[in-house]
């Protein structure tokens, strides 16, 4: 592999673990809907000398389990990856194994070769990239440093199975429109007050979600995340594709070979002979 195109394959393994993370960091919520004033007519009923006038019953954000929850311990799918970046385009596969809430492995290939595998943690990540024996072992400030992102595990996860990611408020806009729901926050906030978004989540009828528009305001960096093809599996229903787009770069990802509650390799080995990525 010449050095352009390692140097481009590798930004695109950084972009794809970074930005479906960030995607991640743009997962969504709900909680009320605006309810339209209602007008008076001279249909109105009157009983007991008072109106008794239509009113729409607000949604929330606990309607929506299928956004926020998971009904399985475990998942694992492979995919393929197409990306666009500064105008290169290529290919590379990956393997995704997920104990929810406990550890998530990622293995990303290049015509059968193993070139970085990840191992994150709630509280630790670890990279080896093998195709510049290099390694890293440590906090997520390692998305910050390479992508100017702040990132957790929870976000990673919700981001890579079309879920919400939790700790944000959920106090969203919520409109029913052409049998989709609209879930839209100007100011969504986490918790520890670290994000600060705009957000835009669109659901199926089946509470899924199927596009998530976030804007990250302190840097005004939009990213678009679809969801599609929906199908189910065994009991249940998941996407095979997801889409990220940003103004720099563009990733399709198809995934196939899914399975749910069946454990998967989650271990990972540094050489002793990578040096480790070190930030100042």
């Amino acid at each position: 592999m010449n050095l352009a195109k390692q140097y481009y394959f590798i930004k695109i393994v950084q972009i794809i673990a970074i930005s479906i993370a960030m995607i991640s960091l743009f997962s969504c919520k709900s909680t009320q809907i605006i309810t339209p004033q209602p007008t008076q007519t001279d249909t109105s009923v009157i009983i007991e000398n008072r109106e008794l006038i239509d009113t729409i019953i607000p949604l929330h954000y606990t309607q929506f389990k299928p956004l926020y929850q998971y009904d399985y311990d475990w998942i694992s799918y492979r995919g393929k990856a197409n990306y666009t970046f500064k105008g290169k385009d290529g290919e590379l596969n990956l393997f995704f194994v997920n104990k929810i809430d406990s550890i998530i492995y990622i293995n990303i290939n290049l015509s059968g070769i193993e070139v970085v595998r990840m191992v994150l943690l709630p509280n630790e990540l670890i990279y080896v990239n093998k195709l510049n024996k290099t390694y890293y072992k440590g906090d997520y400030r390692f998305f910050n440093k390479i992508a100017g992102i702040s990132i957790n595990f929870n976000m990673f996860q919700a981001t890579m199975n079309g879920k919400d990611f939790p700790n944000f408020n959920t106090d969203f806009t919520i409109t029913e429109n052409d049998n989709q729901y609209i879930l839209l926050h100007q100011n969504r906030t986490d918790l520890q007050g670290t994000f600060n978004l705009i957000q835009k989540i669109t659901l199926n009828q089946s509470a899924q979600m199927v596009q998530n528009s976030i804007t990250i305001k302190s840097i005004l960096r939009k990213i678009m995340i679809n969801y599609s093809d929906y199908l189910p599996i065994e009991d249940k229903s998941y996407f095979h594709n997801m889409t990220i787009e940003s103004s720099e770069f563009s990733i399709l990802l198809n995934l196939k070979n899914i399975k749910f509650n069946t454990p998967g390799p989650t271990s990972i080995t540094i050489p002793e002979s990578f040096s480790v990525i070190e930030f100042n």
